[in-house]
């Protein structure tokens, strides 16, 4: 069942994520204008559509062990609504005896991976068969809203101690992670890929290999920044989304491969099957 959280997800704020998408934008750039306007005329959209959806903490039963961790995300949220923080809601879900969760991004903390670009920090929060809550930090591409779950080692430490939920979503929304995610994304944008199937069976994409190199052909970027996004493209399409997760995770994996050929240090590297796998130096 699809919910909202409170009145963070508003038209109001989604025209101050707007403005904020159009501050990024070159006057007389007309492609990334039309990329940051259909963005936001999608977002208007499931707004309307999302206007029935009950709250979650409506939904959730009341002895669930999830109330807690969704009211402490309500709040966090709330007080930066309140404060005109851009902030968006991307997914807020319950499924009974399934899963629960919620996912934000905020553009208050982008960066710019090529021309038209932009990236922005977020978080996912997931609590499976009602056990603990696992929040990791989420990046967004703004033109298509392509998500991304990046790993980071401080947060990870983080929600061992157990710390409270809202600094670890305050955390994720601070976008500590993100300069790290952007100069790596500025180098896989380098990399030349010529065999995308060698590549993807590296890694368990969590969807269609098939599908993943066609969209990737279709877009019609080489690179390996285009191969890593051809996954969460289709990941995109997974209704259920705790694989969708999954699937964002191992184009994080795939991205950590690649990484290396920026450098050509794959050169003397065995690939599946002992195929060799080389740079083939990028520009």
């Amino acid at each position: 069942m699809h919910c909202r959280l409170g009145r963070i997800v508003r038209k109001p704020n989604l025209h101050l994520f707007h403005a904020a998408l159009m501050r990024r934008v070159r006057i007389g750039d007309a492609d990334a204008r039309g990329n940051v306007r259909a963005l936001f005329a999608d977002l208007l959209r499931q707004v309307a559509e999302a206007g029935g959806d009950p709250d979650l903490l409506e939904v959730l039963p009341d002895g669930s062990a999830d109330r807690e961790w969704v009211s402490s995300i309500r709040d966090e949220l709330e007080q930066r609504f309140q404060s005109r923080q851009d902030v968006l809601l991307v997914h807020c879900e319950y499924v009974p005896d399934g899963y629960t969760a919620v996912a934000a991004m905020t553009p208050r903390s982008a960066g710019s991976v090529r021309k038209g670009d932009d990236v922005c920090a977020g978080f996912a929060a997931l609590s499976e068969g009602g056990g603990e809550v696992r929040i990791v930090p989420r990046v967004y591409r703004m033109v298509c809203q392509n998500g991304q779950v990046v790993p980071h080692a401080h947060l990870a430490e983080v929600q061992a101690c157990f710390a409270p939920v809202r600094e670890m979503v305050s955390l994720c929304l601070a976008g500590r992670t993100l300069d790290e995610f952007v100069r790596e994304a500025r180098a896989l944008a380098s990399i030349p890929v010529d065999d995308p199937e060698v590549w993807l069976s590296r890694v368990d994409p969590m969807v269609e290999a098939r599908r993943v190199v066609e969209r990737f052909e279709e877009e019609g970027d080489p690179s390996a920044w285009g191969l890593v996004n051809a996954i969460t493209a289709e990941a995109r399409g997974v209704d259920h989304f705790p694989t969708r997760l999954r699937a964002e995770e191992a184009a994080t994996r795939l991205a950590r491969l690649l990484a290396p050929l920026a450098a050509g240090e794959f050169a003397a590297s065995a690939g599946p099957d002992g195929v060799a796998l080389s740079a083939r130096g990028g520009g």
